[in-house]
Order: C-alpha cells, then sequence, then structure tokens
C-alpha cells in the first residue's frame, strides 16, 4: 500500500520496507515496518554546473569577501544618481585608504613640481634663454626642445589620469586599495586616446564660441589700449570671457564627464563610451550640474582658506565620488558599506 508522501518510483524494492524476509524465506534480512517518508527538497547547490549568485559580471567584480563580507552580493546602480550617497562613501574611502589617496596625492604634486622645475631649468620660457646674436642657433634649439618636453609631459599627465581613474573604481570594488590596483589590468589605450579626444573637443567648442567674441571686444587689440578706460575695458572683455568658458564648462561636462569611466571599466567599447556616457549623463543632468557647481565652489574656497592643503583631501574625494556616481548611473555593483 502506498501513500501521498512516498517518493517516485518503487519503495518495495528496498529491504527495508518490505513485509517479509527480503530473500524469499530465508532470513537473511530481518522484517521492518514500513514508514511513511517525506518529499525530498531540491537543493540546487548539488546541480551539476551551479556557480552561485553571480553578481556583477563585468569588469571590476568585487572582492569584499577578504575584508569579511560574503562575495557576490554588492547592490546594484539603479541608473540614477544619489550624490549624497557617493560623497559620504568617497570620504570615508579617502579616510580609510589615507595613505594612498592623501598621501599619494601628495606625493604626485611634488613630483609634479619637480618635473616642471627641471623643465623649466633645462627649457626656459623667459628671459633665461641664450641670445641669438651671441649663438646663432641656439634659441630656436631651445624653444623646440621645450616643446618636445612640454608634450611629453602632457601625455605623461594623461597616462597618469587614466591610472588614477582606474584606482577611483577599484576603491569601488575592495575596501581597502594598494598603489598595485592602480596598475592592473588597465584599458589605457582606448581610454588615454577617449580622454585626449573630449578635451580637444571642449578647448574646440569653447574656442569657436569664445574667439568671436573675443575678435568683437578687441581682446587682440592690446597694443592700441593707450588710457586707463582702455585698459579696464579690455580687463572687462577678459573677465567677460572667463566667466562664459566657466558657464559653458559646466553646463557640458555632465554631458561627456561619464563617458571615459565606461572604457576604463570595460563596459563599453570607445564609441559606445561616448554614447552610453551621453545617456547617463543626460538621464541625470541636474543631479551632475548641481554635484559639479557645488563642488567646484567648496574645492575653490577650501584651496583658499588653506592654501591648497585642503585639496589633498578634496581631490581624492571628488574623484571617487564621482566614480561611485558613474556606477550609479551605470547600473554597475556598488559598495556594500555605502549607506
Amino acid at each position: 500500500m502506498t501513500n501521498p508522501h512516498d517518493p517516485f518510483g518503487d519503495r518495495s524494492q528496498h529491504p527495508e520496507n518490505r513485509g517479509d524476509s527480503g530473500d524469499g524465506g530465508n532470513g537473511e534480512f530481518p522484517s521492518y515496518p514500513s514508514y511513511p517518508s517525506y518529499p525530498s527538497t531540491p537543493h540546487p547547490e548539488d546541480a551539476p554546473g551551479y556557480a552561485g549568485y553571480s553578481g556583477y559580471s563585468g569588469y571590476g567584480a568585487a572582492d569584499w569577501g577578504s575584508a569579511g563580507q560574503p562575495a557576490g552580493i554588492q547592490p546594484q546602480g539603479t541608473g540614477r544618481i544619489d550624490a549624497m550617497a557617493a560623497v559620504r562613501w568617497a570620504f570615508s574611502a579617502v579616510f580609510r585608504n589615507w595613505k594612498v589617496w592623501i598621501l599619494g596625492m601628495l606625493a604626485l604634486l611634488v613630483v609634479s613640481l619637480i618635473v616642471s622645475a627641471v623643465g623649466e631649468f633645462l627649457f626656459p620660457t623667459s628671459g633665461g634663454q641664450v641670445p641669438a646674436e651671441f649663438s646663432p642657433g641656439m634659441e630656436t634649439g631651445l624653444n623646440a626642445g621645450g616643446l618636445i618636453f612640454q608634450l611629453l609631459y602632457g601625455v605623461a599627465s594623461v597616462v597618469v589620469t587614466v591610472l588614477i581613474y582606474h584606482g577611483a573604481l577599484r576603491q569601488v570594488d575592495k575596501q581597502d586599495l594598494s598603489f598595485r590596483d592602480f596598475t592592473g589590468n588597465v584599458n589605457l589605450g582606448p581610454a588615454v586616446g577617449l580622454y585626449i579626444l573630449l578635451q580637444f573637443l571642449m578647448v574646440l567648442v569653447l574656442a569657436v564660441i569664445l574667439v568671436p567674441v573675443a575678435l568683437g571686444g578687441g581682446l587682440f587689440a592690446v597694443d592700441q589700449l593707450t588710457s586707463q578706460d582702455d585698459f579696464l575695458s579690455f580687463l572687462g572683455v577678459v573677465l567677460g570671457l572667463l566667466l562664459v568658458a566657466v558657464v559653458l564648462s559646466l553646463l557640458v561636462t555632465p554631458l561627456t564627464q561619464l563617458m571615459i569611466w565606461y572604457v576604463i571599466d570595460r563596459r563599453a567599447s570607445f564609441g559606445g563610451a561616448i554614447k552610453e556616457g551621453f545617456r547617463a549623463g543626460l538621464n541625470n543632468y541636474g543631479r551632475l550640474l548641481v554635484f559639479n557647481l557645488v563642488a567646484g565652489i567648496v574645492m575653490l574656497l577650501g584651496a583658499m582658506v588653506t592654501l591648497g592643503l585642503a585639496l589633498l583631501i578634496l581631490g581624492p574625494a571628488y574623484l571617487l565620488t564621482l566614480a561611485m556616481m558613474y556606477r550609479q548611473a551605470s547600473g554597475g555593483a556598488l559598495p556594500v558599506d555605502a549607506r
């Protein structure tokens, strides 16, 4: 007799469930009473090929398990930026890894000053050059050398910037960061190319708008300044152009500042990063605009009050906030300690 709780298959094939000895009366197996059994419970972890919860599968998957957190349970971005949550997390990450971010920022600043000083010493840009009448051809050689030095310095600066961006994304994925995280598996070529392209396009847009205004305002007629009124008028044009440039940069930046992160994060190709970054920036345009405005004011005032020392903290915090907001806007993995 069977009951609804019997599992599939013939239970009578098991000796312990048979009413007789199970050996045709030889007594080899004792008789057991027939007990109802419970239905089996499926266990997906026992199935072949089960790999657990996959979580965020893109580049930069989380490494929180080593810090006492279960791996693979990072929350995901929703496509909407939460600037305050990003700022809170960024400052906590800066202070938690202060040896990397604060001391690293200080070391980078010192190295930059040293390199600039060496370049100025080797290729002076002012009265330090040798007059052409005393050494024919020397002045031209120094100018060419200075140009090459500035070009190499600019390329190196872009490379270092991309490495810092890469490290900021790794900080989103890790509680503890080391200097090795800045140089491991970097998508360097496409990121450098896109960074240079974005900077060039920004300069081109500003030039197209500002040069006609400057011509109309007589900005290039400096040699015609013959009175104090002319000088004040010239100064007004300069300040007006600077204001226009700042406003234009502020309005355009939200549409472009997320593009580079897609390439560094390996979530999109060169062209795809432009498309996805523009879309994410457009969807969060107001939030990014307000954040950039407030961040710019805070960093300017902090630098003025502390003679630049506050930038050792505000600079890394700003960059980490951008990395966090990119992950929020792109639907990527977020830190499990973000609140």
